[in-house]
C-alpha cells in the first residue's frame, strides 16, 4: 500500500487537473463498475507516470478507494505472455480498488497491445506544445481500433493566460 500522507509538492493548475482527473475516474468507478484505467501519450515525455502516480494518490486521498499504478515492464516477449499479465492485473484488481496502467507513447510500445483487452477506459496525456493534431487523433483512432473508450484527455504543462486588465483590477 502507498503512503496516503505523501506530499503533491506540484502546482496548483496540476492539483486541479490530477483533482478533475481522479473526479472523473471515481465517477466512472461508481457508475459503471469500471476497474482498470490506461494513462497513456501520443509521444514520450508527456508526463504519463507523473500524472498516473498522483492519480493514484489523490484517488485513495479524496475517497475510502484504494487505487495502484502498474508500469508493464519494456522488456516483456511480445509472443505468449498474456497469461501471465492476465494473472497479475487480476491480483492487482483483488488487492485494489482502481488499477491504473501506465504506458507512455502507447502505439509505438512494444507491450501496448498485450493489456487491451484488460482495461476499461484510457486518459490521453497530451502535453502542451508536444505531438501534433495529428499525432493525438492517430492515438485515439488507435485506442477505437482496439475498443479501448476514451474516458478523457489532459492538457499537460498548460497555464491559461490570465488577461492583463483582470491582473491590474485585482492587483495580481
Amino acid at each position: 500500500m502507498k503512503k496516503k500522507s505523501e506530499p503533491i509538492a506540484l502546482s496548483h493548475e496540476y492539483k486541479q487537473e490530477i483533482f478533475k482527473l481522479s473526479e472523473e475516474i471515481l465517477l466512472d468507478y461508481q457508475n459503471d463498475g469500471n476497474q482498470v484505467y490506461l494513462i497513456t501519450s501520443a509521444t514520450k515525455r508527456e508526463g504519463v507516470s507523473t500524472i498516473a502516480k498522483y492519480t493514484s494518490l489523490t484517488i485513495e486521498e479524496k475517497s475510502s478507494l484504494s487505487c495502484t499504478t502498474y508500469t508493464p515492464p519494456l522488456n516483456l516477449e511480445i509472443t505468449n505472455a498474456t497469461s501471465s499479465e492476465e494473472s497479475h492485473i487480476a491480483e492487482l484488481c483483488s488487492n485494489y480498488n482502481i488499477v491504473i496502467i501506465e504506458i507512455s507513447d502507447i502505439e509505438h510500445s512494444p507491450v501496448a497491445m498485450k493489456y487491451f483487452h484488460l482495461i476499461d477506459k484510457a486518459i490521453i496525456i497530451i502535453k502542451k506544445g508536444g505531438p501534433s493534431q495529428k499525432e493525438v487523433a492517430k492515438v485515439n483512432e488507435y485506442l477505437s481500433r482496439h475498443n479501448i473508450r476514451l474516458l478523457g484527455v489532459v492538457l499537460n504543462q498548460y497555464k491559461p493566460k490570465i488577461p492583463t486588465f483582470l491582473l491590474k483590477i485585482f492587483g495580481v
